[in-house]
């Protein structure tokens, strides 16, 4: 969220620079360049994206019964987008949920896994993972990173510390092993109460 808050800053400042610019340009009788007028709306297009993809951010499961799912897709297209790596989600049903909090707090798992993945894993191939198993469901982010050594100098790192207290809030059950082939396998168990 900071990032996205610093990257705003910028279109934001560049937005007020141009106006003084053409402000003093008017004050003056100075023509005024068409092209000066269109870079500030692509400026102010900018700042409406990252105003958006922020607010996104701050709730990013709609309230809809596939609120979750979809916003695991969107969550593994943006890392595909934005860190140039293969993220892919997969699924056999989709997982339809009727509460919202309980959505959120996985969504924030699979995301939180994700950043370990990338940050402290380095991973370039990353799978999220929803299945029923049972009276459970399984929401699972494996990677092809550097496996838990890429995670003990952090040891029980805040990112671990922050998806195990969602999962208790959920009353689900989080695993962190290591994948078959490297890297990590994160797995959230939670019961099927919430889930039509």
């Amino acid at each position: 969220a900071q990032a996205l808050i610093a990257d705003g800053c910028k279109p934001d400042a560049r937005i007020g620079f141009m106006g003084k610019v053409l402000e003093r340009k008017t004050a003056t009788g100075q023509p005024i360049r068409t092209e000066d007028v269109t870079e500030i709306v692509d400026l102010i297009d900018q700042a409406i994206t990252l105003t958006r993809g922020f607010a996104r951010g701050l709730n990013p499961v709609r309230l809809e019964a596939d609120g979750l799912m979809m916003a695991l897709i969107e969550l593994a297209s943006n890392v595909e987008r934005f860190f140039g790596i293969t993220c892919r989600f997969e699924y056999d049903a989709p997982v339809l949920m009727n509460d919202n909090a309980e959505a959120t707090h996985l969504y924030r798992i699979a995301q939180e896994a994700l950043n370990n993945a990338i940050k402290h894993g380095k991973a370039d191939n990353v799978t999220i993972a929803m299945r029923r198993d049972g009276e459970n469901c399984v929401l699972s982010v494996s990677d092809n990173g550097l496996g838990m050594c890429g995670t003990q100098n952090q040891g029980k790192g805040m990112g671990l510390n922050i998806m195990q207290y969602r999962a208790s809030m959920i009353g689900a059950v989080l695993e962190i092993k290591e994948a078959g082939a490297g890297g990590i396998l994160i797995s959230c168990t939670f019961s099927n109460r919430s889930v039509i």
